[in-house]
C-alpha cells in the first residue's frame, strides 16, 4: 500500500491510500489554472518573462508597476517570498475561465530572474503600456481642446507624491474620494498621465445618471401603464396582482409610496432597500406632497412613481444564496419576482455561493415551489 497526494483544481489537496494495483489504473488531472491576462487593450497568453523588462529591473532605482504572473495560486507564504524578492501584488487581475494568476505588482529593483524563488514563482513578468492605462470611455478630443478625467494611483503610492505628479504635468490636481483625482487634461496630458509609471488608471467621470422618470419612458414604461395623473386611474398595467420581494437593507415601513401594499415588513433604518423598491413599486403618492420636514417635495402629480406602482412588497435581507428566504417569499407571500442589488462571486471563481443562485433561479432547489 502506497501513499500519495492528489492534487485537485489547483487548489485542494487530497490523502489517499491506494494498493499497487490501484495505481496502475489511477489517472491524475494535472491541475489547471487560467493563464490569460485579459486587459482592455490587448490580451497576453501566457506572455513569460519580457527579457528587456527584466533587464531594466535587474538595475539598483526607483520603484516600477508591471504584471506579474505566477506558476499557480499562491500557497501560504508564497507573496511573503514574493515580497523578499522585491515584487509587492497590488491588485488581482481578474481571469478569463478560471481560477487567475496574475497581478499587478509594485517591483523594486534590482529583481534577480535567475534566483531560485524567482523561477520557482514567477510564470510571466510584463511592463504595463500606456494604452492599458486608459479607459475606452475616454472621447477623442482636437488639437488644444481639454476634457475633465479622473486619475488613480497604484495603492503604494504616496497622495502627496500623486499631487506633485499631477502638478509636474501642469494639471489643477483636485482629490476626489476613494484615492482618485479630478482634473482637467488635453490630448497630450492625458497621454502623459498614461505614461506615469504611478498612474494606475485614467477614465472620464460617470456620467449624470438618469432618474426614473427618464428610464421610465425609455422603457415605454408610461405608454404601458397609461396613468392618468389627473385621478391616478391606470389604464393599463400597473402591477396589480404582483407581488415583488426586495432582498436588500429593509423597506421604510412609514413611506407613503408604500402605504397599503407591504406585506412583509423588514426595515433596519437603510435607505437603499427603500430606493430600490420605489424604483420598483413606488406609487408616487408623495411627489407633489410634503416631506417629514414639512418642505414640497417638488414634483408633479405620480412623477416619481415606480414601474410596478400598485405591485405589492415583500421586504427581505440581502438574500444571496439563502433557500429559506426564497421558500418563504413564494410560499408564504406568493412572491413572482424578487429585485437584488449585490456580487455573488470574487476573482471569477465559481464557488458555492453563485452556484447555489444559480440553483434557484433554474429552480432546482427544494423546498423552493417551481
Amino acid at each position: 500500500m502506497k501513499k500519495v497526494l492528489l492534487t485537485l483544481s489547483g487548489a485542494v489537496m487530497l490523502t489517499a491510500l491506494l494498493t499497487a494495483p490501484a495505481l496502475a489504473d489511477l489517472k491524475v488531472i494535472p491541475s489547471t489554472y487560467d493563464y490569460v491576462i485579459a486587459l482592455h487593450s490587448r490580451l497576453l497568453d501566457d506572455p513569460g518573462v519580457d527579457v528587456e523588462f527584466l533587464n531594466e529591473l535587474s538595475i539598483p532605482g526607483d520603484s516600477r508597476h508591471g504584471i506579474v504572473q505566477l506558476h499557480s495560486l499562491p500557497r501560504p507564504g508564497d507573496l511573503e517570498e514574493l515580497a523578499g524578492l522585491g515584487i509587492v501584488p497590488l491588485a488581482y487581475l481578474n481571469s478569463l475561465a478560471g481560477p487567475g494568476t496574475a497581478y499587478l505588482a509594485r517591483l523594486a529593483p534590482p529583481l534577480d530572474g535567475a534566483a531560485p524563488t524567482f523561477v520557482a514563482l514567477v510564470r510571466g513578468l510584463q511592463p504595463l503600456q500606456p494604452e492599458d492605462k486608459k479607459s475606452l470611455l475616454l472621447s477623442p478630443l482636437g488639437l488644444g481642446d481639454s476634457m475633465t478625467v479622473l486619475a488613480t494611483f497604484f495603492s503604494d503610492v504616496d497622495p502627496n507624491a500623486a499631487f506633485g505628479l499631477l502638478a509636474a504635468l501642469g494639471l489643477d490636481p483636485q482629490p476626489r474620494a476613494g484615492g482618485l483625482w479630478e482634473v482637467t487634461a488635453t490630448p497630450d496630458q492625458i497621454q502623459a498621465l498614461a505614461e506615469t509609471d504611478p498612474v494606475q488608471w485614467v477614465e472620464p467621470p460617470t456620467e449624470y445618471l438618469p432618474t426614473v422618470t427618464v428610464t421610465r419612458q425609455l422603457a415605454n414604461v408610461d405608454q404601458v401603464q397609461q396613468l392618468d395623473t389627473n385621478t391616478g386611474v391606470y389604464g393599463g398595467l400597473s402591477g396589480n396582482g404582483v407581488q415583488i420581494a426586495i432582498m436588500d437593507t429593509g423597506v421604510d415601513t412609514s413611506h407613503n409610496d408604500f402605504a397599503g401594499r407591504m406585506i412583509r415588513f423588514l426595515d433596519d433604518g437603510v435607505d437603499h432597500g427603500t430606493h430600490v423598491a420605489g424604483i420598483a413599486a413606488g406609487s408616487g403618492a408623495m411627489s407633489d406632497q410634503l416631506n417629514g420636514n414639512g418642505v414640497n417635495n417638488g414634483g408633479t402629480p405620480f412623477l416619481w412613481r415606480g414601474v410596478a406602482p400598485r405591485a405589492q412588497i415583500a421586504a427581505y435581507r440581502q438574500s444571496g444564496s439563502n433557500v429559506a428566504d426564497y421558500s418563504d417569499a413564494v410560499t408564504n407571500f406568493g412572491v413572482d419576482v424578487s429585485n437584488h442589488s449585490y456580487i455573488q462571486t470574487v476573482q471569477s471563481l465559481y464557488t458555492t455561493d453563485p452556484q447555489t443562485v444559480d440553483r434557484i433561479i433554474r429552480g432546482d432547489s427544494p423546498p423552493i415551489p417551481p
